[in-house]
């Protein structure tokens, strides 16, 4: 049949994270492409080759994130897809022209090449292809500014804040207080200690007290060690010590044994997340 015919690429894709049964279909037109007439054209084998350029289809209209202000902590890393300081999820979505959302995974993506940039490397340094971030040592709070480019066109840019935290602290001490809002995070017994080391020894002067520890960053987990042997301890010797996560005081992450602490001078070694 003679006319101008035009094509039409439907394209469906899987998102990893997402349901099974959740794809998405993007439509692409590549407008109009070839003519059939009644005579005078070729015959036989005949080849459409569209994207001759090699160029990827341009179909990223904005990007975001799901928040413009993410905090971590000195000398910690975040992925896509993980948790910063304040619990907010670092995640990339980018809107297509067709009004669909994608969200990005470094890992499997097939639309426009996503370049990450930092303002600031020596701060917070970021792969310019994946998005992960990792920070450095601070003296004080810092912030840096992270862009998203679009390769393909460089009108669609995002930008948003990292806001990098010095962790030289971490509060530790015993209490006979059993509920967190009763404690105020600035209290005479709660002991200031550099928190580069990984062990550390309190005194419990009333048995019987609770183990409180405030930290800048999360806590995977306290295990108790002898004293003389930590790393012989650490491996055989030492027992988990319970404890339980509360809600952020004061931008310190709270933590308190599950049970009163017997132990007249604890020695234990904490394992960061």
């Amino acid at each position: 049949m003679c006319g101008t015919y035009k094509l039409v690429v439907v394209l469906t894709v899987f998102e990893q994270g997402w349901g099974r049964h959740n794809l998405h279909t993007y439509t692409i037109d590549k407008g109009e492409v070839f003519e059939l007439v009644d005579e005078g054209g070729e015959s036989g084998a005949i080849t459409l080759d569209v994207d001759s350029t090699g160029e990827r289809e341009n179909v990223i209209k904005n990007l975001y994130t799901e928040s413009d202000n993410y905090t971590m902590a000195a000398e910690s890393t975040l992925p896509i897809g993980g948790f910063d300081e304040n619990d907010k999820q670092y995640n990339v979505y980018a809107i297509l022209d067709d009004g669909t959302t994608a969200l990005f995974n470094p890992y499997d993506w097939h639309l426009n090449e996503l370049i990450f940039e930092s303002d600031n490397p020596d701060v917070v340094s970021v792969d310019p292809h994946t998005g992960e971030l990792t920070t450095y040592e601070v003296d004080e709070p810092t912030d840096v500014t992270i862009t998203i480019k679009n390769a393909d066109d460089g009108g669609v840019v995002y930008q948003f804040v990292i806001t990098v935290e010095p962790r030289y602290v971490i509060k530790m001490g015993f209490s006979i207080i059993s509920n967190p809002d009763e404690v105020e995070g600035d209290e005479p017994w709660l002991l200031k200690e550099n928190a580069k080391n990984t062990v550390f020894t309190v005194n419990n002067n009333v048995r019987g007290s609770y183990l409180w520890i405030f930290s800048q960053r999360r806590i995977k987990y306290i295990k108790s060690i002898e004293d003389g042997e930590p790393k012989v301890a650490e491996l055989s010797s030492g027992f988990r010590v319970p404890t339980m996560n509360f809600d952020k005081k004061n931008n310190y992450f709270c933590y308190r044994s599950v049970a009163p602490i017997l132990i007249d001078n604890m020695k234990f070694k904490i394992t960061f997340g």
